[in-house]
């Protein structure tokens, strides 16, 4: 136990931690031939990022006298900027021509800090104010692109292209620790209470858990069954 007879006490703790992530792919196939050309690119660009730190302001065990204000603040600020871009071109030029394109990217970042203001055993006598804060300005701002062509020319040309970009962003949580979910999205319930998470198990979500928030149980008219793999999971207002 310590004794601390002064005017003014600051004891202030902060992270400013930052991740700046670039990350991108790019792939090109070209096919040329009289009879049959076949070209096939495929890029992928994925971006994993996270912080994890603890912001404690604190004084423990000690016998604080002031004349003055006592100020305890601690402040998070950390921040995650990522940029991840994927790109593909196939040319295929023959009699019979197949062009497939194919591009994806995706970023999931995390920020998974605590942070926490508090005095501990002891005593704390003021004259002045006493203020304890503790506040998380944490930010994420994530830029996913995914861009695929395909070329195909010829007497029979065939071109495909597929692009499909997902960025995953989540501040105070991690992926993976809900609870058992109530559905998975191959589910087919008659209903969805509110409350009930919903666990993505197909496509580019896969791994997502979405509790639903709606006023009202999510219902057909019909009483027919719900198809989850349907669902709106970007309308905040339901999901």
């Amino acid at each position: 136990t310590a004794e601390f007879p002064i005017a003014t006490i600051t004891v202030n703790a902060f992270d400013s931690s930052l991740i700046n992530a670039i990350t991108g792919a790019a792939s090109i196939a070209a096919s040329f031939g009289p009879n049959v050309g076949v070209a096939i690119a495929i890029g992928v660009a994925l971006a994993w990022n996270r912080i994890d730190n603890d912001v404690d302001a604190s004084i423990v065990n000690a016998t604080v006298t002031a004349s003055g204000a006592v100020n305890i603040a601690a402040d998070e600020f950390a921040q995650i900027k990522a940029w991840t871009a994927a790109a593909s071109l196939s040319v295929a030029v023959a009699t019979v021509a197949v062009g497939v394109s194919g591009a994806g990217a995706q970023a999931t970042n995390i920020i998974l800090t605590k942070v926490n203001a508090h005095v501990d055993g002891g005593s704390m006598a003021s004259d002045g104010d006493i203020t304890i804060t503790a506040t998380n300005d944490a930010t994420i701002e994530a830029k996913v692109l995914a861009v695929a062509a395909a070329v195909a020319g010829g007497a029979a040309g065939i071109g495909v292209a597929l692009g499909a970009s997902v960025a995953r962003n989540y501040i105070g949580w991690e992926p993976g620790s809900v609870a058992e979910p109530e559905h998975q999205s191959t589910d087919t319930p008659l209903s969805v209470a509110t409350g009930d998470v919903v666990e993505i198990t197909t496509g580019a979500r896969t791994g997502d858990f979405y509790e639903y928030v709606g006023e009202e149980p999510l219902a057909n008219e019909d009483d027919s069954e719900i198809d989850l793999t349907i669902q709106e999971y970007g309308d905040t207002t339901l999901w």
